[in-house]
C-alpha cells in the first residue's frame, strides 16, 4: 500500500506552522525593538528637559537650531533662537454639507410613468476641519515667530502670542494670536533632532513640543525683561564673604574650562596652608566639583565657586 499521498499535506502543515512561528517571533522582536526605541527617546527627552531647566535657572536663553534658517532680513538687534525645518502649517477650515429632501404626492400618468408634485427642501450643516496648508520652516527669534513656506509666510511678533498648547501631542503646537479668531497650528517632523548647546557641548534630542513651547515662552519672557538674560557666569570681581563655608555636598556654580559657570556639587575639599599670619594659618583651600551633567573638575579656588543652595538638583524620575 502506498502512503506517499499523505506526506505532501503533512509537509505543507509543517511548513505552515514554521512560517506562523517565524512570523510571530518577528512580530515580538519588532515590538521589543519599538519599546526599547521609545524608552531611549524618553530618556533623551528627560536629559534635554533637565538641561533646559538648568539653562533657565541660570537665565541663559534656550536655542534649538535644527536646520538651516531661511534667508530673511532680521530687524535691528534681532537674533535667531530656534529653527525647525519640515514643519507643516495647519489651519482650521469650515466644511459645509448640504442635505436635501423632497416631499409631496405623486400621480401615475402612464404605465411606469409617475409625476410628483411637491417642494424640495434641505439643511446646510458646517463643521470645522484642520487641513495642511503648507510645509516649510518655523523660526523663532528674540522678537518674532516666523513661518516660511512656498505658499504661505507668517510673521508674528512675540507680544501677539496669547496662548500656546501642545494639545497632548509631542510634535504639535497650537498658537492663539492677538487679533485673530482662528488658531495657527504647526506639526513638526517626528524624525527631527533638536540640536542645542549645554556646558560647551553640542547635544541633541528628538523633537518634543514641550521643549518648543518652553523656548517660545522664555523668548517672550526675555522680550519683556531683556535685562534678565545673562551668560551664566558670576561677576568676575565677585569676592566671597569671609564667613562662607564650602564643604563636601555643597551645591555650587563652578567655573568650567570655557570660563562659564555651571551647577554641580563639591566632591572633595583639599585644605592647603599657604602662610602663617599673626600666629594663624592662612588657607587657600582647593575644591573638586562634580557637575550635574557628569563632568568633573579638580583644584578650583574659592573665587571660582558660588553657593547654589537654593537650586535643587533636578531628578529625571519626577517627570
Amino acid at each position: 500500500m502506498n502512503d506517499s499521498s499523505g506526506i505532501g499535506p503533512l509537509i505543507f502543515l509543517l511548513l505552515l506552522g514554521a512560517g506562523v512561528f517565524y512570523f510571530i517571533k518577528l512580530q515580538k522582536q519588532q515590538q521589543q525593538h519599538n519599546l526599547l526605541k521609545e524608552a531611549a527617546r524618553k530618556q533623551e527627552w528627560r536629559v534635554a528637559f533637565d538641561h533646559v531647566k538648568d539653562l533657565l535657572e541660570r537665565r541663559i536663553q534656550v536655542k534649538f537650531i535644527c536646520g538651516e534658517a531661511p534667508n530673511l532680513e532680521l530687524e535691528n538687534g534681532e537674533g535667531i533662537l530656534c529653527v525647525y525645518p519640515k514643519t507643516t502649517l495647519i489651519e482650521p477650515r469650515a466644511i459645509r454639507n448640504w442635505r436635501s429632501s423632497y416631499g409631496g404626492p405623486s400621480f401615475r400618468v402612464a404605465k411606469g410613468v409617475s409625476f410628483r408634485v411637491g417642494v424640495s427642501s434641505g439643511t446646510s450643516e458646517s463643521h470645522e476641519e484642520r487641513r495642511a496648508i503648507d510645509s516649510g520652516t518655523l523660526m523663532l527669534t528674540n522678537q518674532r515667530l516666523i513661518f516660511v513656506g512656498p505658499e504661505r509666510t507668517i510673521c508674528v511678533p512675540l507680544e501677539n502670542i496669547i496662548d500656546i498648547d501642545d494639545e497632548g501631542y509631542n510634535n504639535w503646537i497650537r498658537l492663539n494670536l492677538k487679533g485673530r479668531q482662528k488658531a495657527e497650528c504647526f506639526q513638526f517632523n517626528s524624525g527631527l533632532q533638536m540640536n542645542y548647546e549645554y556646558n560647551g557641548k553640542n547635544l541633541s534630542a528628538p523633537i518634543h513640543s514641550g521643549l518648543v513651547i518652553i523656548a517660545i515662552e522664555e523668548a517672550i519672557n526675555f522680550r519683556h525683561h531683556p535685562e534678565a538674560v545673562t551668560s551664566g557666569a558670576p561677576d568676575d570681581e565677585w569676592d566671597p564673604p569671609d564667613d562662607m563655608i564650602l564643604e563636601v555636598g555643597t551645591r555650587v556654580k563652578a567655573k568650567w574650562h570655557d570660563g562659564e559657570y555651571y551647577p554641580g556639587i563639591i566632591a572633595r575639599v583639599i585644605e592647603k596652608v599657604i602662610e602663617k599670619k599673626d600666629g594663624y594659618d592662612q588657607y587657600d583651600d582647593r575644591y573638586d566639583v562634580n557637575f550635574d551633567d557628569g563632568d568633573k573638575i579638580k583644584g578650583l579656588s574659592i573665587r571660582e565657586l558660588q553657593p547654589l543652595a537654593s537650586v535643587p538638583r533636578s531628578d529625571p524620575e519626577e517627570k
